[in-house]
Order: C-alpha cells, then sequence, then structure tokens
C-alpha cells in the first residue's frame, strides 16, 4: 500500500485539468471510490498508484512519497 500525500495528488490532478470522476475512469475504478483513495480514507494500492501516475504523466515519488525538511522527521 501507497502513503499518499494528498495535496500533490490533488494539485496534479487539477493541473491536469481532470476530475476525480475523470481521472477514476482512466483507471478503471468508481468516483466514489477514487475520492475515498484521494481524501486519504482508504489504502491506496500499488497498482493503483502506477496507473494514476501514468495518466498523469507524473512519477510516484512525485505524488505520492511525502517530503520532510531536513533535521525533521
Amino acid at each position: 500500500m501507497i502513503s499518499i500525500s494528498i495535496n500533490k495528488l490533488r494539485a496534479k490532478r487539477k493541473e491536469r485539468k481532470l476530475t476525480q470522476q475523470e481521472l477514476a475512469e482512466a483507471i478503471g475504478i468508481s468516483g466514489c471510490h477514487y475520492c475515498q483513495l484521494e481524501k486519504g480514507l482508504r489504502r491506496m494500492p500499488l497498482p493503483f498508484a502506477k496507473k494514476i501516475a501514468i495518466t498523469l504523466d507524473a512519477s510516484l515519488d512525485e505524488l505520492f512519497m511525502q517530503t520532510t525538511k531536513p533535521g525533521k522527521r
């Protein structure tokens, strides 16, 4: 399962001018299921994360890895 950075995923989706429903259809899941994934209410399986990254033309790191400032954990 992938830990998501909600703001990064939402921002990238909006940058690509896609609705949650459009992205959900592109990766083969319901809009409701995608909404729950994006809000962090469900854990993101790796296959879904890969499909989202491909659809948004982004890397998994760019979308899902949380960044911390040096010296903070």
